[in-house]
């Protein structure tokens, strides 16, 4: 029986054909392996952030929240959040990161800094959602 990875956390629910992981459904259909619901989302953090799994828990519900209307074009998230100053503390140190993977596009990335790693998160994940914005009304008028 195969064992699915989503987000460094692997969970697993036998039921028959259908394993539930979080919020996605994998259909295991011998060698055919389908995904339904498309949005993945992978944190990553360097060596001077402790990122467990409740850190990549709430990242990854607030990700889903916000940027839940791009299901359908967004294929994947990814955070990068690292501390430039390492164990050194100074104003806007921590770096975050997010890029959206969008369907048939480039990727598109943006980047905020904040004194803390939630506020350096906020700040990117509301400068994703306004590129997000534009991008859908791109594609509409095309």
């Amino acid at each position: 029986m195969p064992t699915w990875r989503y987000s460094g956390v692997c969970r697993r629910l036998d039921l028959g054909l259908f394993y539930f992981i979080e919020s996605r459904i994998f259909v295991n259909l011998g060698i055919i392996n389908l995904i339904l619901n498309a949005m993945l989302v992978q944190i990553h953090t360097d060596k001077n952030i402790e990122g467990g799994s409740r850190f990549s828990e709430f990242f990854t519900n607030e990700i889903k929240n916000e940027l839940a209307r791009f299901d359908e074009i967004v294929t994947r998230i990814e955070v990068h959040v690292t501390d430039e100053n390492a164990s050194k503390s100074s104003p806007n140190d921590k770096k975050v990161v997010i890029e959206a993977r969008v369907e048939k596009k480039q990727p598109i990335a943006v980047t905020a800094h904040g004194d803390t790693v939630e506020k350096a998160f906020f700040e990117a994940l509301e400068k994703v959602t306004r590129v997000l914005d534009t991008t859908v009304e791109k594609i509409k008028e095309h």
